[in-house]
């Protein structure tokens, strides 16, 4: 079979596949003698059919694309949101030292109210000037200490306060505009 012919029927071959599939071909090649002449060494498969149209490499290139564009998007929207925030309001109370004796006395001492209710992204700051560690619902101020911070998760928190006679504080965030 001469070389031509080959070259016909792999193209007559390749018609019957998809477009970019090489169809396979056995031929026999001659294998050249180690004293040089040629002669027929037996036959050798030739390469496997190569797949020239494979869809998986344009695959990875859009899932890249689709997640850079996610990236370069939806991330700096959503840090923008977070960064243009305005501050919100600082809510300051003081503890006087002294308080923990007056409230043991069974005077009442009016450092902050029982109900509170702060706008997202307020801020809540005790300072503690007594020589006692007080409780303030979900937080805890140590003698000489302060608290300092930002509600920036709405909810409702119900809990122990040390510097009311009822012992209950209500803290509400986010109800507020």
């Amino acid at each position: 079979m001469t070389q031509q012919d080959r070259t016909d029927r792999t193209r007559h071959l390749a018609d019957r596949y998809a477009p970019g599939i090489v169809a396979p071909t056995n031929t026999t090649t001659e294998i050249p003698h180690a004293s040089g002449t040629a002669g027929t060494g037996g036959s050798t498969q030739g390469p496997p059919p190569a797949v020239v149209d494979d869809a998986r490499p344009r695959r990875a290139v859009l899932v890249a694309f689709a997640i850079a564009a996610v990236v370069l998007v939806a991330v700096p929207l959503g840090l923008s949101r977070l960064v243009d925030q305005p501050a919100g309001r600082e809510y300051r109370f003081e503890i006087p030292a002294g308080t923990a004796a007056r409230l043991a006395a069974g005077e009442r001492v009016d450092v902050l109210p029982a109900d509170l209710d702060f706008a997202l992204r307020d801020r809540l700051v005790v300072v503690n000037h007594d020589t006692v560690t007080h409780q303030v619902g979900p937080f805890t101020v140590a003698a000489g200490q302060q608290i300092d911070r930002r509600l920036s998760q709405a909810g409702s928190f119900s809990g122990f306060c040390t510097l009311h006679s009822d012992d209950r504080i209500d803290i509400q965030v986010g109800t507020k505009t």
